[in-house]
């Protein structure tokens, strides 16, 4: 995705994997405010908890959990140092 392009913003935030690779790209874009990648991030947070429940129940559907690299990006937008390189869990840390 260009940094810079105009998005769907209704779409991002009702599925960011649609329209981001990663969610550093929510991170990196231009064209949206800082509230506008929280609510994204958010939203592709708790898609990455349901991931990881289906995952301990067994019912994975093939995608890989973006929990750990959506927790790095909300750490970024706050202004935090990322944890010591460990995974995230579903409860968020």
């Amino acid at each position: 995705m260009n940094r810079g392009s105009r998005i769907d913003i209704v779409r991002a935030e009702e599925d960011p994997a649609a329209v981001f690779a990663t969610p550093q790209d929510v991170v990196d874009h231009k064209g949206l405010s800082r509230d506008e990648k929280l609510r994204i991030l958010e939203r592709w947070r708790l898609d990455a908890l349901d991931m990881e429940v289906a995952t301990e129940e067994n019912m994975a559907g093939g995608e890989q959990s973006m929990l750990y690299q959506v927790t790095l990006a909300v750490e970024a937008l706050h202004g935090e140092t990322p944890h010591d390189g460990t995974r995230a869990t579903k409860h968020g840390f």
